[in-house]
């Protein structure tokens, strides 16, 4: 979701390996890499997202096994839009002419 802070979990990867018991190591290796960090198996935010700036980021992540096997996967992360307060009001002209006809925002009802 935007607005998240800085190292953010966005997820926990995990590996099927019929080597019960194979421990392994994730590493960021194409893509925007800079948006992310790795810490263990957890994919953290680098920085909080925009999803006005930008709401779909891509990584691809190599598992590597204790023997120096290696997987490679792409990812794509979607950014979930917050429904943000408006920050400012504007008004376009503070004066009315003197006379004027002014609009009338009472409904009727039948």
């Amino acid at each position: 979701m935007e607005n998240q802070s800085e190292g953010t979990v966005v997820g926990k990867f995990s590996i099927a390996n019929p080597n019960v018991g194979d421990a392994f190591k994730y590493t960021l290796v194409d893509g925007d890499t800079a948006s992310f960090s790795l810490s263990g198996d957890s994919l953290r935010t680098v920085a909080s997202f925009n999803y006005e700036a930008c709401n779909t980021y891509t990584i691809r992540v190599r598992s590597i096994d204790q023997e120096g096997l290696w997987f490679e996967k792409e990812f794509t992360i979607t950014v979930t839009d917050l429904n943000e307060a408006p920050e400012d009001i504007a008004l376009s002209n503070s004066r009315a002419p003197q006379n004027s006809i002014q609009a009338s925002t009472e409904r009727t009802t039948s």
